[in-house]
């Protein structure tokens, strides 16, 4: 039974070398997977359908709300308690043919609401590096612990860039039409993309492979272009002005950025300071617009055509009792805000102002990647929260949100890589780069990630389920 983690490329040179059976990697992940569950509480379900036919099989978790044929998919809510999906996701289909198997469903916020809130119906995720501390999701707690070489996962304000660094793992976000959402529940669909995160950025490019391309039943996908590499030893990377007079940064993530970018000086890399006045837009523009797409995506689940039903004396008693009874407080909050942005004045005053400074987001952003390659910024202004400060969990999004939702009202791609450390947790930084630069990315985060002071790989398996 393998004794502690192995990553994507190592586990395909072992089955190469024929140093490790299909049946000891099932074992050994199912030895695991109660353990992980019972000390962080990662998963809402285990999958029985592990196989082990012939040819390399890696194991990874999905989130639960990317649909998976037979199994249960709740999107950490009690309204889709007991639903099971009769389809499986289209990316989940190729990934399934890249050699991936699923070993089990994550928990996440509430309809991924909340980001790193911690805010599902079913329990709180814990942070493997340090269990008073969450760990922004179930996918990364088990990739972080040692359950899964690869996940997948939703992001659209950033969620699974955040739970990443909070985790210490390399986590991708796609250009939006690279990866198929068919068969994802998403909650904001101009915002929402299934992305990859992974121990390093050579297991993430392999998850990256295995769930992209085009799908025909999906109009939002659409062909990648060849591959955009780049040569490392000529680019430019920008970090954006007033980066740091973001709401809740702390000394120690703004000295590991700075730090990342002395590094890449010292690598003889060009870092220039870009005026961009947008940035203290980004997240309330971000939460207008998911708000009230999250209204219309969510209005289905009523007790009659999805979910859970609690009975009421006529129709509209039964809507209401059901969604009252069924949401949690967070996913009600939401929807009443994005009611409220929808409804009259409202909806000039607010959602078509958040509209516009989305166009002007993209153009500025567009206009600074014809210049540069990339450009960088702390992936969250914080390291993984405290437990104890969930009460304080709206103000936490909205400071979280701040440097990920670019890249989501942009629809670029963007990646978060290790970078360092606050004490024992993991701080992360990120890149932004161009439509479908992913291959370019990932070079760039495999290089910060050799240069920075996080391990390739985390701590071995025994020493985290025994700390």
């Amino acid at each position: 039974m393998l004794e502690q983690k192995a990553t994507i490329r190592e586990l395909f040179e072992m089955y190469s070398n024929k140093a490790i059976s299909r049946q000891e990697l099932k074992e050994s992940c199912i030895c695991i997977l109660q353990k992980i569950d019972s000390e962080y509480n990662a998963f809402i379900s285990f999958a029985d359908n592990f196989s082990i036919e012939e040819g390399p099989v890696y194991p990874c978790v999905a989130a639960d709300n990317i649909c998976v044929e037979s199994l249960k998919t709740t999107c950490g809510s009690e309204i889709l308690e007991e639903y099971e999906s009769p389809f499986t996701a289209f990316a989940m289909e190729k990934a399934f043919l890249q050699g991936f198997r699923l070993v089990g469903k994550t928990n996440l916020d509430e309809f991924g609401i909340g980001d790193c809130r911690g805010e599902s119906f079913y329990k709180t995720t814990l942070n493997p590096w340090s269990k008073d501390r969450l760990a922004g999701s179930g996918t990364a707690a088990a990739i972080a612990a040692g359950g899964a070489v690869a996940g997948f996962a939703s992001d659209a304000r950033g969620g699974l860039r955040q739970a990443a660094s909070f985790c210490g793992l390399v986590g991708l976000k796609p250009t939006y039409g690279l990866v198929s959402r068919r068969g994802l529940i998403d909650y904001a669909s101009s915002l929402d993309q299934i992305g990859v995160m992974a121990a390093t950025a050579d297991d993430t490019a392999f998850g990256l492979e295995g769930i992209s391309g085009l799908d025909s039943k999906d109009p939002t996908t659409q062909e990648a272009p060849a591959n955009t590499d780049v040569d490392i030893s000529k680019i430019r990377i920008a970090y954006l002005q007033d980066w740091d007079k973001v709401n809740g940064l702390t000394k120690e993530v703004k000295e590991v950025f700075e730090n990342t970018l002395y590094a890449l000086s010292s690598a003889d890399i060009e870092t220039d300071v870009a005026p961009f006045p947008y940035l203290p837009l980004t997240a309330i523009t971000a939460s207008v617009i998911g708000a009230v797409e999250s209204f219309s995506n969510l209005a289905n689940f009523d007790g009659i055509r999805f979910g859970k039903r609690v009975d009421g004396d006529h129709l509209q008693d039964m809507y209401i009792k059901t969604r009252t009874s069924c949401f949690g407080k967070r996913v009600k909050e939401y929807l009443t805000f994005g009611a409220l942005m929808s409804s009259g004045k409202n909806y000039k005053e607010y959602f078509l102002w958040a509209q516009k400074n989305r166009r002007a987001i993209y153009k500025s952003l567009m206009e600074l990647l014809k210049e540069y390659d990339f450009i960088i910024l702390p992936t969250v202004p914080f390291t993984a929260p405290l437990l104890s400060e969930k009460d304080n969990s709206t103000e936490l999004e909205n400071a979280a949100d701040t440097y990920t939702s670019l890249a989501n009202l942009a629809g670029l791609p963007a990646v978060t890589v290790p970078a360092g450390f606050n004490g024992m947790m993991p701080v992360g930084v990120q890149l932004i780069g161009r439509p479908f630069s992913e291959a370019a990315l990932l070079k760039m985060a495999k290089m910060l990630a050799e240069k920075s002071s996080v391990p390739g790989r985390l701590r071995d398996m025994q020493e985290v389920l025994s700390s």
